[in-house]
């Protein structure tokens, strides 16, 4: 696909509108949120926290990127019978919230959020290594 998970790299064959390195340490921060009752759904974003986190977290800093664990249970997910075994469905996928501006680890609504459905560990890392600053 390369209308919505790839329009961050500066490639003029994937986005031929974007300006070279426009996307370059373009947000302040960006924060993971997933659900670790679900993350083992999502086995891309599973190996990225496995073997890529440290990489970027050592790249970036803690202070560019950072992990919430999340709730995304309900009462629905939990019924018994042939609701309960649909409810799995409903559980929301790992997000990335970026943030042109945080104030000292305080930050409002997000200014771009990023569903990690379908993303490859590689994707995620790349995305993070481009728009975080150095």
């Amino acid at each position: 696909c390369f209308k919505c998970c790839q329009n961050f790299r500066p490639n003029p064959v994937v986005n031929p509108n974007a300006v070279t390195g426009s996307f370059v340490g373009r947000y302040k921060l960006a924060v993971l949120r997933y659900d670790p009752d679900s993350i083992d759904s999502y086995d891309e974003v599973s190996n990225f926290l496995n073997n890529d986190k440290a990489e970027v977290l050592k790249e970036k800093g803690s202070k560019a990127f950072t992990m919430e664990k999340v709730d995304n249970s309900n009462d629905y997910a939990h019924m018994h019978g042939l609701m309960g075994f649909f409810g799995g469905m409903r559980q929301t996928p790992p997000t990335i919230h970026f943030y042109k501006n945080h104030n000292g680890g305080k930050v409002g609504e997000a200014d771009e959020e990023v569903s990690l459905r379908g993303f490859k560990r590689e994707d995620i890392k790349d995305m993070l290594m481009t728009v975080l600053p150095s």
